[in-house]
């Protein structure tokens, strides 16, 4: 009982634990999803609103300056350019709920050069095969979209690019937030949401308990008894599924000569009867399971373990186990009884011999009685006649009397 009452705690904490951990990673993964595709919005929308400021800035700055723009004049631009956007980026860093970072730069033979300051790093440049700087390297192949990739210090970030011409060179633009940043606050709600769960799941389990202990221990005291009934009854009680025995009783096992119940576990029905009754068994299975009838008694010829034959009476009745056809039932121990009819029926045909036997001789003694007395009658009267003169009897001898 006490390991049942362990188990059932252990699988209610488990059943509790995968519920509650499956809703909170989907709710997690979709909120997440969900912040992903929020933030590749925004820096989509920023990074259109950067590029066109950079394009406007460029134009300002070319046509103050002169209306050609010569190979000498493009470094001071590009200088001033640099600056006016670096002022953009300070003031629109802050409008973000996560740091996002703008990227500028362009191509020199076989290196990224970057144009901004990069915040998290002092580098100026990497080379252009290194696998670094994804979104940049598309962004100067004249692409442009969304993407998850590495970014100029190897670290995973979600970006958004596009290429950029600038002053008629060829340059790529990227604004970017690391995708650390995006997890933390999920993590953070995760570890929260985890210890809330595990609050959750114990009190949960403590609830349940508490309500259902009650019809448990109700439940098992009614099962005790009718296990109780049942391994002590008289009866040998049996379940046959699968045309083979799953479950008897110890009476059942005792009727066959068996001292454990467990030995005929899986044994068919038909290996404990009488060969010649074997048919039968096997046909009254067969209707019952099939439907035709719902119960049947009959009696058989069992033989016990060690050959010895036993006289039993079958109770049996179509029931389902696990969504399984099964039959239920119960044997009697028929031997003694059919012992003593045979006893009875040999003294019954004893008794009705004796009376017949009396009755024959009862009309012998009857038929023979007339004549004898007839005989001794006439006897007598030859008697007296010879006492009294009348009559000389003669005997063999030839003497007289």
């Amino acid at each position: 009982m006490k390991d049942i009452g362990k188990r059932r705690v252990i699988y209610l904490i488990a059943i509790f634990a995968a519920v509650v951990l499956i809703v909170l990673a989907t709710t997690e993964m979709l909120l997440y999803q969900t912040a992903v595709k929020q933030q590749t919005l925004r820096l989509r929308a920023s990074a259109e609103l950067r590029i066109r400021m950079i394009e406007l800035e460029t134009e300002h700055q070319g046509s103050g300056k002169c209306q050609r723009q010569d190979s000498k004049s493009l470094p001071t631009i590009e200088e001033k350019v640099i600056g006016e956007i670096q002022k953009i980026n300070e003031r629109s860093y802050h409008g973000f709920t996560m740091p996002v970072e703008f990227v500028w730069g362009r191509r020199e033979g076989n290196d990224i050069i970057f144009l901004l300051p990069l915040r998290h790093s002092k580098v100026k440049s990497v080379p252009f095969n290194s696998g670094l700087a994804g979104p940049m390297r598309l962004a100067l192949k004249g692409q442009a979209g969304t993407i998850i990739g590495l970014d100029y210090r190897g670290k995973k970030v979600l970006s958004v690019f596009a290429p950029l011409n600038f002053l008629d060179r060829h340059t790529g633009i990227v604004a970017k937030i690391d995708m650390q940043e995006i997890r933390a606050p999920f993590i953070r709600v995760g570890i929260v949401a985890f210890f809330v769960a595990i609050a959750v799941i114990l009190a949960g389990v403590f609830a349940f308990l508490k309500i259902t202990n009650p019809m448990l221990l109700s439940i098992q005291e009614s099962e005790n008894k009718f296990r109780g009934l049942v391994e002590q009854s008289f009866a040998g009680i049996y379940i046959v599924q699968h045309k083979k025995l799953i479950y008897v009783n110890p009476r059942f096992a005792e009727i066959f000569g068996y001292d454990n119940a467990e030995d005929l576990i899986g044994i068919s029905p038909i290996d404990l009867v009488y060969a010649d009754d074997g048919a039968t068994v096997s046909e009254n299975i067969r209707k019952r399971l099939d439907h035709e009838v719902y119960s049947i008694n009959y009696c058989v010829r069992g033989v016990k373990k060690d050959d010895e034959i036993v006289h039993i009476e079958i109770h049996g009745s179509r029931t389902t186990i696990k969504n399984v056809p099964a039959i239920v039932g119960f044997i009697i121990d028929v031997t003694k009884r059919i012992e003593d009819d045979e006893k009875l029926q040999q003294l019954a045909i004893a008794q009705e011999a004796s009376r017949a036997k009396n009755e024959v001789l009862s009309m012998v003694s009857h038929e023979l009685r007339t004549p004898l007395n007839g005989i001794s009658g006439l006897a007598q009267t030859l008697i007296n006649a010879s006492d009294n003169g009348w009559l000389t009897i003669g005997y063999a001898d030839g003497q007289s009397q």
